[in-house]
């Protein structure tokens, strides 16, 4: 969040950007109340102004809308988050909400065609050990440099890609996706890919799965766990 040069009331100390930590309730549905948390911060004259930052629920799991209000408030820009996707076990759900690999590669294994759309819908699908080794490795870290460290591979992969990666995994899948980001930007909204270079930098760290061994020892697993999922 950015408002002016100055920051909250406790520093007059010239600056750029305010950072703002939320824990929204995850359990929140569209149709709730919108949580607002009220602000203090300092004009560029040195002025105490109360900001007001509502958050309403979109129809998106764990999406929310910031929106801020203000007295002689001309502007706010927002710059979007970006979100990594997590693929592989113990994921078994083909809920949309989880998004498209599991629903796919269960499909897939069932022998059922899977023709729909979505083909450039994109994210950064990322291996769940590769997730867990990257935690692991920031905090055993001696020093983090930096405030906030995203991981992934650094670029979005699209449902085409993806759907290579499973016909490969599996011998004889038929996936034919035709173009738009439907019916899957319906359940989270498509970003830009994830800056990770300070991650890589300072922490050393860098996936070891690429999409397609990812997915490979996500149909292992699956093939090797027939009781964790409906056949």
């Amino acid at each position: 969040m950015r408002v002016d040069q100055y920051s909250f009331t406790n520093s007059f100390t010239a600056t750029t950007t305010i950072t703002l930590n939320v824990n929204l309730p995850s359990q929140t549905a569209f149709t709730d109340k919108a949580e607002t948390i009220s602000l203090t911060v300092v004009d560029s004259n040195g002025k105490t102004r109360a900001v007001t930052a509502t958050f309403v629920k979109t129809p998106a799991v764990n999406q929310w809308q910031m929106l801020f209000s203000a007295d002689n408030l001309t502007s706010v820009t927002q710059a979007p988050g970006a979100a990594f996707t997590v693929t592989g076990p113990p994921v078994t759900s083909q809920d949309p909400t989880r998004g498209p690999i599991p629903s796919f590669v269960i499909r897939a294994l069932r022998g059922e065609s899977i023709a729909e759309g979505g083909a450039d819908f994109a994210a950064s699908f990322t291996f769940v050990e590769d997730v867990a080794n990257g935690l692991l490795s920031a905090v055993s870290a001696p020093e983090l440099a930096s405030p906030v460290y995203h991981l992934g591979h650094g670029i979005n992969f699209s449902l085409s890609d993806v759907a290579e990666a499973i016909c490969k995994a599996i011998p004889g899948a038929a996936i034919e996706l035709t173009p738009g980001t439907e019916p899957w930007t319906r359940y989270t909204a498509m970003r830009e890919p994830l800056g990770v270079r300070n991650l890589r930098e300072d922490v050393g760290f860098e996936p070891a799965h690429s999409l397609k061994m990812g997915i490979a020892a996500y149909v292992q697993w699956l093939r090797a766990n027939p009781d964790m999922w409906p056949a």
